[in-house]
């Protein structure tokens, strides 16, 4: 005969059968407060709130506002495709997506720079969301530090008030790797699959187009695809981006827009070389970001022939970054721009260069090996490519890392989490940084004048 026990809790722990359903029912409410998305919500609502109750939308043009709310609003007075085929012949240094989306939106809400900076603000928002939703692919989970540090990373504060093509690029590349990797996901069901890519590959075009230097982390993309993947899709994705490009490169007869090598920036039309000081500036403001991932064995005779190969790079070209060289350096961020203040705090800049330079030697120690998930591979491959792309390029802007650092961050979160206490230490200059932007956005007077012509409702 078959006997059951029972065991009841003590008498201590016996709850009444109204409170059982009580703590039930209130099971779900709890699970919502807790999720990513209700965090990555309540967070952009605060700063919706914040943005307009401060009135960080109303302000003077900041860097190339100038030239393109001036043209937003004279595109504002022509037919719906103008940009497509007239912004090639201004001085600008992007493609014309980004007009045309500023056109779409100001055939609604008006073209004024209120409107214009709104689009911008909601082009952030967008990104933010398929920020958490690229975490919790990878993670299964989204903490609020994840959802809280889209907001401090470098300029974002400024793609979110500025009515620059950051804010239009950031969303667009964000949203195209979501889907990119759900390809990948969904390589069984090859209908999905393609509809998947072609939509990656159309939103990461559009993004190209508004921001030439996303280029490199697109032939990552491609190559990642092909070798660590192996799956068609997720090299179709990144190739229809590269082909939507052709016939503006064949207009513009460069991979840049003209603005990019003369108009705005003539002197750089003859400039030809490596810059590698770019790269050494480049690496400096991801180290004051990603220096929460670095690990250093010192049992590691690569770690010290890596760490000795950064000290002796810094030694032999730091000093080449000359911050009064405006047209080279004026978009640097506060804490490039601290080595204005002397000699010394630009040597001490070898610190988040040497974190920077750490993170991009094991990025590439990662992808040699093939020891870590593929997805966080092709991450490091954008950034690593990245860099690398910019020893051609003479224009040392912190906010050019927009096209890489998101995903280089994403790729290292896992080791940025592991240790809490030097996450928060980062995020302090970070947030400190964020703060004195947007007080210098608010407080600056014009600054560059506007090198278009007097074009009718200008």
């Amino acid at each position: 005969m078959r006997t059951t026990m029972t065991i009841h809790p003590p008498a201590g722990n016996r709850t009444v059968s109204e409170n059982s359903e009580i703590s039930t029912g209130s099971l779900p409410f709890i699970a919502i407060l807790a999720s990513p998305w209700f965090l990555t919500v309540v967070t952009g609502v605060l700063v919706v709130t914040l943005t307009l109750a401060a009135g960080l939308l109303e302000h003077a043009h900041y860097n190339d506002e100038n030239f393109y709310n001036r043209l937003n609003r004279y595109y504002g007075g022509q037919s719906l495709f103008t940009p497509l085929y007239d912004s090639a012949n201004h001085p600008i240094s992007i493609g014309p997506s980004f007009f045309l989306a500023h056109r779409f939106f100001g055939g609604i809400a008006g073209s004024g720079d209120f409107q214009a900076r709104t689009l911008s603000l909601i082009f952030m928002l967008v990104a933010s969301a398929f920020w958490t939703s690229i975490a919790l692919r990878l993670d299964r989970e989204a903490p609020p530090a994840l959802i809280f540090a889209f907001w401090i990373m470098p300029f974002h504060s400024v793609f979110a008030t500025c009515a620059l093509s950051e804010s239009f690029m950031l969303a667009l590349m964000l949203a195209s790797v979501r889907l990119w990797i759900a390809a990948a996901d969904r390589q069984d069901d090859r209908r999905i699959a393609c509809i998947l890519a072609c939509s990656s590959g159309l939103l990461l075009g559009l993004a190209l187009n508004s921001k030439t230097p996303l280029l490199a982390a697109t032939v990552a993309l491609l190559l990642t695809g092909a070798i660590r993947f192996r799956n068609v899709w997720c090299v179709v994705a990144p190739l229809i981006a590269i082909l939507m490009q052709i016939p503006f490169w064949i207009a513009w007869g460069n991979v840049f827009p003209p603005g990019q090598r003369q108009g705005m920036m003539p002197q750089f039309a003859h400039l030809n070389g490596l810059f590698p000081d770019t790269v050494i500036h480049i690496l400096t403001v991801s180290g004051t970001v990603l220096w929460p991932a670095c690990r250093f064995d010192r049992r590691s005779r690569t770690d010290w022939l890596m760490l000795l190969a950064g000290i002796g790079l810094w030694f032999a070209l730091g000093p080449r970054i000359d911050p009064s060289e405006e047209s080279r350096y004026r978009f640097a961020g506060p804490i490039l721009q601290a080595s204005y203040l002397g000699p010394f705090v630009r040597w001490f800049l070898i610190v988040p260069f040497l974190a920077g330079w750490q993170v991009f030697c094991t990025s590439i120690r990662h992808l040699i090996r093939n020891d870590t998930d593929r997805i966080r591979q092709a991450f490091m491959a954008a950034a690593v490519l990245s860099v690398v792309a910019f020893a051609r390029s003479p224009l040392a802007f912190d906010r050019y890392v927009v096209c890489f650092l998101p995903l280089w961050w994403m790729a290292f979160w896992p080791e940025i989490r592991r240790y809490p206490l030097a996450m928060a230490l980062s995020f302090v200059p970070l947030t400190i940084q964020a703060g004195i932007l947007l007080e210098k956005i608010m407080s600056m007077e014009m600054m560059f004048a506007s090198p278009l012509p007097q074009l009718v409702g200008f």
